[in-house]
């Protein structure tokens, strides 16, 4: 993936998260499921997971009559910009710096904040961020 192409997708994940929904949550209060536009009316859910090392999202597209299916970037492994909004919803009282590798967001965080992984419930792509107190 390009860096544009990955700048492009943070961005679109910032301006769509404050137009998200948040759906469920657990019963730590952690936003579990968000409810997001998308281009051309097309409606969005992301459901986040905890697993020990990341947050794991999948993202699905609502067909109407046909239902919820995987978006087309989550069924080709990548972590779309839904999921990246849907984590930034859920980062209320946080700050999100987006990076594109491991590497970088272990450096970012020397500044402060802690590193943690996206990762796409259907295939290996991961995304890493930095989370920041407000």
């Amino acid at each position: 993936m390009t860096t544009d192409t990955f700048k492009a997708r943070v961005t679109l994940a910032k301006q769509t998260a404050s137009f998200a929904r948040v759906v469920t949550e657990d019963s730590d209060g952690r936003v579990t499921r968000v409810a997001l536009p998308g281009h051309n009316g097309r409606r969005y859910e992301v459901i986040l997971r905890h697993d020990r090392s990341c947050i794991i999202a999948k993202c699905l597209q609502d067909f109407g009559t046909l239902g919820m299916q995987l978006c087309k970037a989550c069924e080709r492994g990548l972590v779309c910009y839904h999921a990246l909004a849907a984590v930034e919803v859920r980062a209320v009282g946080y700050s999100i710096s987006w990076c594109g590798d491991e590497g970088s967001a272990r450096l970012l965080s020397n500044l402060g904040g802690t590193p943690f992984r996206v990762k796409s419930s259907h295939g290996r792509h991961s995304v890493w961020g930095v989370w920041r107190e407000e």
